[in-house]
């Protein structure tokens, strides 16, 4: 039997591809578990178009994620607050103020993507790692001094 993967199988198959399988297999796992679609020209058109569709979204979110790595490493932020005479801050830069000073620069991000530990608490330079998903992480310099 001519069947249309519409996701991929193991050991069978990727998405989009045609397959000859046995009918067993097909009525039986295949087909109600909507892994695979009866094979017609009118299917076979569908899932080609559906495939361009996706792969071009895939495309598209990879560029945004690698553009969004791009700015991330090439952005330096600058923190000023209240420290002691040994250069410890009184509050601290946070990761929402990092969130707030990069979304002013145009990179948005959630705090739960930056990799920080705690507050930075001491004047000095620091590179501050920022999680993308799946796709990249980025490093932002940060520089932190007394105001």
């Amino acid at each position: 039997m001519k069947i249309i993967l519409i996701k991929g199988v193991n050991k069978l198959g990727k998405k989009g591809e045609v397959k000859e399988v046995s009918r067993g297999f097909a009525l039986n796992y295949l087909l109600p578990n909507n892994l695979a679609v009866h094979y017609t020209e009118k299917a076979k058109k569908k899932y080609q178009t559906d495939l361009t569709v996706e792969e071009q979204s895939e495309k598209w979110k990879k560029e945004k994620i690698d553009s969004t790595v791009n700015k991330i490493k090439n952005t330096v932020l600058t923190f000023s607050q209240k420290a002691d005479e040994k250069g410890t801050f009184f509050a601290g830069v946070s990761k929402e103020d990092l969130v707030k000073a990069l979304n002013k620069k145009g990179i948005q991000i959630k705090s739960k993507q930056i990799q920080m530990d705690q507050k930075i608490k001491k004047t000095g330079e620091y590179k501050v790692k920022i999680n993308l998903g799946d796709r990249g992480q980025a490093e932002c310099k940060v520089l932190a001094g007394r105001a």
